[in-house]
């Protein structure tokens, strides 16, 4: 169930976050953007990962 969390969050936090880009157009370089949506990819994936360790130790 977890995983399914996390994949869903991973998903739903790049879309979104691609869609406020689109919506803003804030005028910044496309090398800014793609990091804000790597960073939108990769929390919920560390969420998760945190929480899988957590319940291991």
């Amino acid at each position: 169930m977890d995983l399914a969390i996390g994949i869903g969050g991973i998903m739903t936090g790049l879309s979104v976050m691609a869609k406020a880009l689109e919506l803003t157009s804030p005028g910044m370089p496309w090398q800014a953007q793609v990091a804000l949506l790597v960073t939108a990819a990769m929390l919920p994936m560390a969420c998760y990962w945190l929480t899988v360790r957590n319940r291991w130790s």
